[in-house]
């Protein structure tokens, strides 16, 4: 497992915050329609990811309904599919029972692409297994308000070079080479995740994975006190909830950079973010991804920090060590010998 960034903790927070949605929306009601998710949740990326869950998988049901009996891409079938598809796509209506695993994993989505959006990426590129598809990974397009220039640079660099990545991490590598893409500011939907569950990023930076339900559950349990409709309370009451600025502002919970100052990592590979990924790449290797992942992989196998810095000078004499950039891959190499 990454060490810095504990997944099964994004899952088990997703879990919990889809259960408060759930249980408010559906206290008096027994679907949910299509307009109505739209306005779901504050985090408006939540909303969109359940629609795209939703016709994920309608895009695979109707693919099953193709009989090898007929011939499917006759003009008037294919006229007949697309006013079927154009009609029900506006007569949306999901149950509770199946609307809450669309919702847990909207959720689980949503917090990647905003925290880490090459996790995100990567996750929703295997899905396609050897060969990427091109079309679907557009179709994902207008669900995407956060961190989309990403995207959009895949789809890019996908169109001009057909069926030369048969996998997520070559095309990734290829997308971070050719662009210098900084991801999206978090804060705004962090903190409208933390009005209904608080997010706290000492579990969700970290390697311990065992602490991650109990510190979920402490959570929920402190929060059942509060009645639901504070939900839907106006600004004014809203500010009863504590932000994300207010957690790290009162000192209650370390800030993402006293967190990663204090942890070590198991690999550095898997340690830097994508933000971190770019900036090294485009500032320290001139664009050259292979050489930052060779040097990256070299690294991790060194004995102890004194060989890696070696290592480091020996090959990168050009480096000026005031930079903010080297001072900061210095910082990340030496976590892993902590």
């Amino acid at each position: 497992m990454d060490s810095s960034f504990n997944k099964e903790a994004i899952k088990e927070y997703s879990k919990k915050y889809s259960e408060k949605i759930i249980n408010v929306f559906f206290e008096y009601k027994t679907d949910i329609s299509g307009e109505e998710v739209l306005k779901l949740t504050e985090v408006k990326q939540v909303n969109l990811f359940v629609l795209k869950l939703l016709f994920e998988a309608w895009y695979d049901e109707m693919e099953k309904i193709k009989s090898p009996y007929f011939d499917n891409n006759h003009q008037e079938v294919q006229e007949a599919l697309i006013k079927y598809k154009n009609a029900i796509s506006r007569h949306i209506l999901v149950n509770k029972i199946d609307f809450e695993p669309l919702l847990q994993q909207a959720v689980y989505e949503a917090l990647l692409i905003i925290v880490s959006p090459y996790h995100y990426y990567d996750e929703e590129l295997k899905k396609f297994g050897d060969k990427i598809n091109l079309q679907a990974v557009k179709n994902t397009e207008k669900f995407t308000k956060v961190n989309k220039p990403i995207l959009q640079a895949i789809i890019n660099k996908m169109e001009l070079d057909t069926n030369q990545f048969s996998n997520s991490s070559d095309l990734l590598d290829a997308v971070l080479e050719e662009t210098d893409l900084i991801p999206d500011d978090s804060t705004s939907h962090i903190d409208n995740f933390n009005k209904i569950l608080q997010l706290d990023f000492n579990i969700i930076y970290s390697n311990n994975s065992d602490e991650v339900e109990e510190e979920i559950n402490n959570d929920t349990a402190s929060a059942q006190e509060i009645e639901k409709n504070e939900i839907e309370e106006s600004d004014a009451n809203k500010s009863s909830f504590v932000t994300l600025n207010d957690t790290f502002s009162s000192g209650e919970v370390e800030t993402l950079a006293d967190i990663h100052e204090k942890q070590s990592i198991e690999k550095i590979e898997t340690s830097i973010t994508l933000n971190q990924r770019f900036m090294f790449v485009n500032g320290l290797f001139d664009g050259d991804v292979d050489s930052f992942n060779e040097t990256i992989k070299r690294l991790d196998t060194m004995n102890n920090y004194g060989e890696a810095e070696n290592y480091i000078v020996s090959h990168f004499n050009n480096w000026d060590k005031e930079d903010e950039d080297v001072i900061e891959f210095f910082d990340i190499v030496r976590k892993r010998y902590v």
